[in-house]
């Protein structure tokens, strides 16, 4: 929404505002991951491997799920990703009780 008011529709307002976003999550993830894992310090590879198979396969899953959906607009693939996102939230609120 910033790029769009500040540059306008365009591919240079586009690329600046994609760089932003993989230029914070380029710092914010790998943070992220390395706290998350802190608690499984003996089976750090395990526990690795086990979350990118959920990540990969859970991602295998969804996307194959949205191609089969019409999409005339973008709008089914943000009720997909915002569903998936409601999913994931429910589904830790389930399992930390």
């Amino acid at each position: 929404i910033a790029s769009e008011y500040y540059f306008g529709t365009t591919f240079i307002g586009s690329a600046i505002a994609i760089l932003v976003f993989y230029l914070g999550s380029g710092l914010l993830w790998p943070n992220a991951f390395a706290i998350a894992f802190r608690p499984f310090a003996k089976n750090a590879g395990y526990a690795g491997a086990m979350y990118s198979c959920f990540q990969i396969g859970g991602g295998a899953i969804i996307g194959s799920l949205a191609a089969k959906l019409p999409h005339s607009n973008f709008y089914v693939l943000g009720i997909i990703l915002a569903g998936a996102a409601i999913l994931s939230n429910a589904l830790r609120t389930i399992i930390n009780k």
